[in-house]
């Protein structure tokens, strides 16, 4: 019988086992127990939605479960496991991967640029150069002294941003200040953003300039209690804006959060603007906290 277990088969495996359960609830084939009887029909009987498991049946699960994975129903705990590393976890299997947080779970990539370089930025003793980033865990970000946080969208801006970028953001303080990237999907700062809220600094979003970022910035902002949003200022002339607008991507989209920064996204709407963090940057367009 040759069955690849996955991280969640061996949860329910072990759960079903502990409750004692003869007779298995069942919607689809991608169960493990109806995989397991249609495998081996030793195991039990396949009904309509139930499996009747044969009074043989878990030890035989649970020999098949070691043989292929090292790991014993009876005697490991599965929630336990879930919550150590790969490297722990070597110890009860070959397979590191089955069972084991994910290795990026609760870092964050950072950078600092300290503007004041007199300040004890904690573990951090310099600005971070461009084009480098530090992937740090959240215990070990209490220990950084900084005065602002500023979540970044996009990977290439968090990178490359310096001193001088920081320096066109009207009303932004002059300490420390710590860049966090967004990352590409929710297991990233979102994850997160309980941990970053409680950091005693300023925090900031700074997104595109279209209704993307505006509505990525909103909801950012609401989850992490957030002093501001950096956007372009509202002195810019239309034609400076206009020739860094990427149309095509302006094409696509649609306003869909008008419940704070109206006036943005009117801005937005009217010019038929779209503007990446990396034009506002290279251009050193005057930027603002919005609150």
């Amino acid at each position: 019988m040759t069955i690849k277990f996955k991280a969640m088969h061996v949860s329910q495996l072990q759960n079903a086992y502990r409750a004692n359960k003869t007779t298995i609830n069942y919607r689809t084939t991608d169960n493990i127990f109806y995989q397991l009887c249609q495998a081996e029909p030793t195991l039990g009987v396949i009904g309509k939605n139930t499996i009747e498991l044969s009074p043989l049946a878990w030890p035989k699960i649970i020999r098949l479960v070691e043989q292929t994975t090292q790991i014993n129903l009876a005697t490991h705990d599965i929630s336990e496991l879930q919550a150590k590393n790969r490297i722990e976890n070597t110890a009860i299997t070959s397979d590191e991967k089955l069972l084991s947080t994910a290795p990026t779970k609760g870092f964050i990539q950072v950078r600092l640029i300290a503007k004041n370089q007199d300040d004890n930025a904690g573990c951090f003793a310099d600005t971070t150069p461009i084009d480098c980033y530090i992937g740090l865990t959240l215990d070990k970000l209490v220990t950084v002294n900084i005065d602002n946080l500023i979540i970044i969208e996009n990977f290439t801006p968090f990178v490359r941003m310096t001193e001088q970028n920081l320096a066109c953001i009207e009303g932004l303080n002059k300490g420390p200040t710590l860049l966090v990237y967004r990352g590409h999907d929710s297991q990233t700062v979102y994850a997160n953003l309980d941990s970053l809220k409680k950091l005693n600094c300023k925090k900031y979003i700074f997104t595109d300039y279209d209704f993307a970022g505006l509505n990525l910035a909103v909801d950012l902002s609401k989850k992490i209690v957030a002093d501001g949003v950096i956007l372009p200022s509202l002195t810019i002339s239309k034609a400076e804006l206009k020739k860094l607008s990427k149309f095509d991507a302006r094409l696509v989209q649609t306003a869909t959060n008008t419940d704070k920064m109206t006036t943005h996204y009117q801005r937005l709407k009217d010019e038929f603007l779209a503007i990446t963090q990396e034009s506002l940057l290279y251009h050193c367009l005057d930027l603002r906290i919005f609150n």
